[in-house]
C-alpha cells in the first residue's frame, strides 16, 4: 500500500532549502539517498563529515538535521549512495523501510515515491516494471519502465509489490534519444548494494521464513527440504515435457514446489533448451480467460490456441510457452458452470494444438473427482499421463533442512537442541504429524521465532512462548482478534474474515477456502467503510491476510492468507459454522446477481425453481437487499428487485392487503435504525428500478430482529 510506503520517505533539501531529491528511512536514525542529491558542503572530505542535510519527513512534515556517514558514502561516479545518520530519533508516525533481495525482481511490479518539480513539496508517486540486470558506469543496476519517474525521484525507494519489499533505490533516468524513445526508462542501486556499503543492514534484516504465504520463485533462496519433490516434477516432465498435474491436499507445498522449486530450476536449463522457455502464471478464479490475459497471454479471451500462437510469434527468443494455471480448484469453487466448461474445452483444444507448449495444473487433490466429472475426455487424458501427487509425510532430514537452511542462510544460529525439539513437535504433532500438510504451521511457527530473535540466535525461551508448531497460529490470531475486540472492531473483523471464506460442500468432502474480494465489498456506509478499513490494515500486518493492487484495473483486493487459518482457527470455524446458512444464501444471491446481468433473453429461468420455497429465501433477501442499497450495488439490487416481483403474486393470494399493510407497518417504524433505513430506501428507490416488495421489507425486518442482527449489522447509518 502507497501509505506503507510513504511512511519512510524524507525530501531532501539543498542549500537554498529546494528539494534535491528523496530518501527513504531504513534504520532507526538512519536514511539513505543518492550521493550526488547531497549538497557539496554537506559531502564528506578527507574522511570528515561534512556541513548537515535538511530533510523533511513525508510522514507528518516533520524537519530533522542529518550528517552524511563518510565511511558509508559513495560519490556519483561510483556507487552514488549516502548514507544520512540523523541528529534525532525518528518522529512518530515515521518508519523504517524493509529491504528485500534484489534476485528474482525482474518481471515485478514496483511502487515508488518521489518529489519531482509538478509537486516539489508533496510528491507523487509512481509506479512501473522491473526489467531486469545491466551495467551503468561498470556498476550493477536494475532496468525499469515507469510513466511517472522523473528528476526528484532520486534516491526514492523501489518496492517490490510482489515481495512487499524495497529491493532498490532509484538514481538515474535515461535521456530521450533522437527518436524519442528511453523517455521511461530509469535505473536503480539494488538493495545489495546499499548492504555491502552499510554493514549495519545486515542480511538478518530479510526475513528468511514466510510465514502462511506460499514461496514464490523470487524466494527460492530460502527453499530448503523438497529437492525429492521436486526431482519427481522434472522426472515428469521429461518422460511428457507437455503437461504436468501438480496434485496434493492444501498447505503440502504444491504451488511452492513448483514456484520455488521447479521453475528456478528451469530457468537455469534443467532440462533441454529450458533456459529459453517463456513462462505465464495465472490462477483461473471467476472468469478464468480475463485471467490469463491479465496474466500476459494478450488475447486470450478470444481463444486460447491463437493466443499462445500469437505469443510465440510475438516473443522469437522463446522456444516454448509454459502455462502454469496455480489453484486450479478455483475454477471449480468460483466461475461459473459455462466459463469452466468452456476454459476447460479451450485448454484440451490448446494441448491437441501444433504449439511447442507445455501446460501445468496446480489443484488441491480433493477436487480431483470433480475435475474428471467435468475435464473433456482428451483433457483427462493428459491428466493421467502427467499426473504428480505431492508426498503425503516427509522425512525426518527434509523437516530439519526446512527448518535450518533458511537461518543458516542470513546467518542466524539455533540454539542447541532446538532443531531437534522443533523436528520432534513436528513428528509428534497430532493427526498432522509427520505429514507435508503441516509445513503452513510449522513456516508459521518459525516465522515467529525469527521475529524474536536475540543478537543472531533463535532461543528455546522464544519457541516455547509461541506456543510450538501446533500452538502459534491459533496463538497469534487470537491475539490479533483480541486486540481488534478491545477497540470496539470485533464484529468489523468477523464480518471481513467470514466474507473472506468460499463454503465448501461437506456432503462431496470439499473444505472451506479462502476468496479474493474487492476492498469496496466491504461496509456498507461510511462508518462501516472505515472499520472493515481498519480491520483488513491490522489483519494485514499481522499477515493473516494479504492484499494486492492490481495494476491494470487500480482495484485493491484482499485474501486470507492461507486456507489453513480457516481450518485450524478456532474461533473461525465457530463463526462460520455459526453463520453458514446465511452465508450460503448470500453467496448464492451474488452468484446469481451475476449471472441474472448476463442472461439477455428468458430471465425468469433464474428464478422459476426458487418460487415453491419463497418463503425460506425472502428474509435472506431482505439482509442482503438491505447492504447492497447502502453500498450502491446496483446489479444485486435489481436482481433482488425483480426476484421479489416474481414472489409477491404468490404471497399476495394469502393474504389480505389490509393485513399486509398493517404487519409492514408494525415492523418498518420498530425503531429508529430501520426508520433511517426505509427514508435512505425510498430516496433511491426511484434510481434503482422497480421497487422492492412491502412483503420482502417486512419479512427481512422480522429475520433480522430474530437473528439479533449478528451477521450482516448494516445499522446504524450514522447520527
Amino acid at each position: 500500500m502507497m501509505a506503507d510506503l510513504t511512511s519512510g520517505i524524507v525530501r531532501i533539501l539543498d542549500s537554498n532549502r529546494e528539494i534535491a531529491g528523496t530518501g527513504f528511512v531504513v534504520a532507526e536514525n538512519l536514511a539513505v539517498t543518492c550521493a550526488h542529491v547531497i549538497p557539496a558542503a554537506a559531502q564528506p572530505k578527507d574522511g570528515q563529515a561534512g556541513a548537515d542535510v535538511e530533510l523533511v519527513f513525508r510522514a507528518g512534515g516533520g524537519r530533522a538535521l542529518a550528517a552524511v556517514v563518510p565511511e558509508w558514502f559513495r560519490p556519483a561516479e561510483a556507487e552514488d549512495v549516502a548514507f544520512l545518520q540523523l541528529r534525532e530519533p525518528l518522529p512518530e508516525g515515521v518508519r523504517p523501510l524493509s529491504l528485500g533481495s534484489s534476485g528474482g525482481a525482474s518481471g515485478h511490479l514496483f511502487q515508488t515515491f518521489g518529489f519531482p518539480s509538478a509537486s516539489p513539496e508533496e510528491g507523487i508517486g509512481g509506479k512501473g516494471d522491473i526489467l531486469g540486470e545491466t551495467l551503468m558506469q561498470g556498476m550493477r543496476v536494475l532496468q525499469l519502465s515507469s510513466h511517472q519517474i522523473t528528476t526528484g525521484f532520486s534516491g526514492a525507494p523501489v518496492f517490490d509489490t510482489a515481495t512487499s519489499r524495497v529491493v532498490g533505490m532509484v538514481n538515474a533516468i535515461a535521456p530521450q534519444d533522437g527518436y524519442g524513445r528511453l523517455a521511461e526508462t530509469a535505473f536503480m542501486i539494488p538493495a545489495e548494494t546499499l548492504r555491502l556499503i552499510c554493514p549495519r543492514l545486515v542480511l538478518s534484516d530479510i526475513q528468511p521464513y514466510l510465514g502462511l504465504s506460499a514461496f514464490k520463485e523470487h524466494d527460492a533462496e530460502f527453499f530448503f527440504g523438497r529437492k525429492r519433490e521436486v526431482r519427481r516434477l522434472f522426472d515428469s516432465l521429461r518422460r511428457e515435457p507437455r503437461f504436468l498435474a501438480v496434485l496434493g491436499p492444501s498447505g503440502s507445498g504444491k504451488s511452492s514446489v513448483v514456484q520455488a522449486g521447479l521453475i528456478p530450476e528451469l530457468r537455469k536449463g534443467g532440462l533441454p533448451g529450458s533456459d529459453r522457455w517463456g513462462i505465464i502464471t495465472a490462477r483461473p478464479g471467476e472468469k478464468p480467460l480475463r485471467n490469463l490475459e491479465a496474466a500476459g497471454l494478450a488475447g486470450a479471451e478470444s481463444g486460447l490456441v491463437e493466443a499462445a500462437r500469437s505469443w510465440l510469434e510475438r516473443n522469437p527468443e522463446e522456444t516454448r510457452l509454459v502455462l502454469i494455471l496455480d489453484q486450479f480448484e478455483e475454477l471449480f469453487a468460483t466461475a461459473s458452470i459455462v466459463d469452466a466448461a468452456e476454459f476447460l474445452s479451450q485448454l484440451s483444444s490448446l494441448l491437441e494444438a501444433d504449439l511447442p507448449l507445455t501446460m501445468m495444473l496446480i489443484m488441491r487433490d480433493d477436487f480431483f473427482s470433480r475435475l474428471g466429472r467435468e475435464a473433456p475426455p482428451d483433457l483427462f487424458e493428459w491428466i493421467q499421463r502427467g499426473f504428480v501427487h505431492i508426498s503425503a509425510t516427509l522425512e525426518e532430514g527434509e523437516i530439519a533442512e526446512i527448518i535450518e537452511g533458511p537461518a543458516q542462510k542470513v546467518g542466524l544460529q539455533f540454539e542447541e537442541g532446538l532443531v531437534d525439539v522443533v523436528v520432534r513437535d513436528v513428528l509428534s504433532g497430532g493427526e498432522r504429524a509427520g505429514r507435508s500438510t503441516v509445513l503452513p504451521l510449522l513456516e508459521f511457527a518459525l516465522t515467529q521465532l525469527w521475529m524474536r530473535c536475540r543478537e543472531g540466535y533463535l532461543t528455546h525461551e522464544a519457541y516455547s512462548s509461541i506456543g510450538g508448531v501446533t500452538g502459534s497460529l491459533t496463538q497469534w490470531a487470537d491475539q490479533a482478534y483480541q486486540s481488534l475486540a478491545q477497540e470496539g472492531l470485533g464484529d468489523a473483523a468477523r464480518r471481513v474474515l467470514t466474507e473472506l471464506v468460499s463454503l465448501g460442500d461437506e456432503r462431496q468432502g470439499i473444505p472451506d477456502s479462502r476468496r479474493r474480494r474487492s476492498l469496496g465489498d466491504f461496509g456498507a456506509d461510511p462508518a462501516g467503510r472505515d472499520a472493515a478499513g481498519k480491520v483488513i490494515k491490522r489483519l494485514a500486518d499481522a499477515r493473516l491476510v494479504a492484499t494486492s493492487f492490481g495494476q491494470k484495473n487500480d482495484i485493491e483486493t484482499v485474501k486470507i492468507i492461507h486456507d489453513t487459518l480457516i481450518w485450524e482457527w478456532g474461533r473461525l470455524r465457530g463463526w462460520l459454522q455459526e453463520d453458514r446458512e446465511f452465508l450460503y444464501w448470500r453467496g448464492e444471491i451474488e452468484k446469481r446477481a451475476r449471472k441474472w446481468e448476463e442472461v439477455s433473453n428468458d430471465k425468469y429461468k433464474l428464478f422459476r425453481k426458487y418460487l415453491p420455497s419463497g418463503e425460506k429465501i425472502i428474509p435472506q433477501l431482505f439482509s442482503v437487499f438491505m447492504e447492497e442499497l447502502l453500498r450502491d450495488r446496483v446489479p444485486t439490487v435489481r436482481f433482488i428487485n425483480f426476484f421479489g416481483s416474481l414472489t409477491t403474486p404468490f404471497y399476495s393470494s394469502r393474504r389480505q392487503e389490509s393485513s399486509m399493510n398493517e404487519f409492514t407497518s408494525g415492523y418498518l417504524l420498530h425503531g429508529p435504525e430501520l426508520y433511517k433505513a426505509g427514508i435512505y430506501w425510498e430516496m433511491r428507490r426511484k434510481e434503482l428500478g422497480q421497487p422492492i416488495t412491502d412483503y420482502i421489507i417486512a419479512s427481512g425486518v422480522h429475520y433480522l430482529e430474530e437473528r439479533g442482527k449478528k451477521v450482516f449489522p448494516i445499522f446504524p447509518l450514522g447520527p
